[in-house]
C-alpha cells in the first residue's frame, strides 16, 4: 500500500510542477518579467529530469527487473574469434 501511495505522490508532484510551469508561461504572456523569464527554463529542466526518472522507473518496474543480469560485450565483427 505504501508503494502505491508513493507512486501517486510522485505523479501528483509532477502534475504540480507542470501546472507551475504553465502558470509561469501564462504570466509571461501577459507581462515580461525578467525574474519569471529566468525561472521558466529552470522549471522546465527540472520537470524534464523528473519525467525522465519516472520513465526509467516505469521501464524497469517489471516483475523480474529487481533481479541481477549478466551481459557480455565483444568488440568487432568477429566476436571472440577475431
Amino acid at each position: 500500500m505504501s508503494r502505491v501511495r508513493a507512486e501517486v505522490e510522485r505523479y501528483d508532484a509532477l502534475a504540480r510542477k507542470l501546472e507551475d510551469a504553465r502558470a509561469i508561461d501564462e504570466l509571461l504572456s501577459e507581462d515580461q518579467d525578467a525574474e519569471l523569464a529566468a525561472e521558466l527554463p529552470k522549471s522546465l529542466k527540472s520537470l524534464k529530469h523528473d519525467v525522465e526518472r519516472l520513465e526509467l522507473a516505469t521501464l524497469l518496474g517489471g516483475e523480474y527487473d529487481k533481479n541481477d543480469a549478466v551481459a557480455s560485450l565483444h568488440a568487432g565483427a568477429g566476436g571472440t574469434e577475431s
